[in-house]
């Protein structure tokens, strides 16, 4: 969706909900198993734990901008959302074995090997 990158998942990752006492009933709207994923075959899922870089929020991307006159969705910028997937699907990420993982997995270690080196 955002950075012409595929959608792999029928979730999309909520880190922030602005007001913070609207996170309940948007999970209710659009969370899994609503109307919204009924109709279009995707979700809403907040994130509580997540690690992101730090000020992250002034590079956020505006996504869909004409789409919605009441909703504002802002999506990390590139980078950003590289960087925090990092800690948490490295795991998943090692443990994998197929062959066009392995691919996949040995353009990751470069990549975090040269962002690690500074490089």
């Amino acid at each position: 969706m955002l950075h012409g990158l595929p959608r792999p998942t029928v979730n999309v990752d909520c880190l922030t909900v602005i007001p913070v006492d609207k996170t309940a009933p948007l999970q209710l709207m659009a969370g899994e198993g609503s109307a919204l994923q009924k109709k279009y075959g995707v979700y809403m899922q907040h994130v509580g734990i997540v690690t992101v870089p730090e000020n992250y929020t002034d590079r956020m991307t505006l996504m869909f901008p004409i789409a919605f006159r009441r909703l504002l969705l802002l999506g990390l910028e590139a980078y950003d959302l590289a960087l925090s997937k990092l800690e948490r699907n490295s795991a998943a990420i090692e443990r994998t074995s197929s062959i066009s993982h392995a691919r996949r997995l040995s353009t990751f270690r470069f990549w975090k090997a040269a962002m690690l080196s500074g490089a």
